[in-house]
């Protein structure tokens, strides 16, 4: 088992602060990089590329899958299918994802209080939380038979903040060797947040302009 210095412990609050910035970002999302690594999630799920749809807004989002519920919801039920696109998601970034997790810990012999950031977990999982109510609320006053999709589960790895900043130090600081689950995790969080999966489709809203965290 290969133990920490305590040089590496102390630096790794200097990642977490970065993927809090990174993550709580209101600069507008890099599409062509955000194209790049959707592309590269269903390469690595071996699924054909999906028509990968912008949208500048949680809000608009959920306009469009209302308008357009027929076509998301006979997509969604092949999204169901565990033999094909949610059966490779589950199997590549939950399984796969908790093998390297242990593999981790059992070589660094970390506490799990040093690799999770639950402060930036629990605030972003309360800004979504909150987003989305207040857009079901406005939208089921807005638009007529407005149907809640906002639900629908992502790519398996949009909801993994805390670990953003631990694999990003296990990655720079002690040159382990490449993964390519630890890094997808680190691309989507970066560049894509959270993402709306489907067998054809990949759905994908503009950051927030303003977050309030007091």
């Amino acid at each position: 088992m290969i133990e920490l210095t305590e040089n590496q412990k102390e630096s790794i609050p200097v990642y977490r602060e970065k993927w809090r910035n990174i993550v709580f970002s209101t600069e507008p999302r890099d599409r062509d990089k955000t194209t790049e690594v959707i592309k590269n999630v269903y390469k690595l799920l071996d699924h054909p590329e999906p028509k990968i749809i912008f949208f500048d807004s949680l809000y608009a989002l959920a306009k469009d899958l209302n308008e357009n519920s027929d076509i998301y919801q006979q997509n969604r039920e092949t999204f169901r299918d565990r033999d094909t696109f949610k059966g490779k998601t589950y199997h590549i970034f939950a399984r796969e994802r908790r093998k390297w997790d242990k593999n981790l810990k059992q070589t660094f012999g970390v506490d799990d209080r040093l690799t999770w950031d639950d402060l930036l977990r629990d605030r972003w999982g309360g800004i979504y939380e909150i987003l989305c109510n207040e857009i079901i609320d406005k939208a089921a006053k807005e638009i007529e038979n407005y149907k809640d999709f906002l639900y629908i589960a992502s790519l398996r790895i949009a909801g993994l903040y805390g670990v953003c900043a631990w694999y990003d130090f296990c990655f720079s600081e002690l040159n382990i060797e490449d993964n390519p689950i630890g890094k997808i995790i680190l691309e989507i969080h970066q560049y894509c947040g959270r993402v709306f999966a489907f067998s054809e489709f990949c759905l994908i809203f503009d950051r927030p302009k303003k977050l309030l965290l007091d």
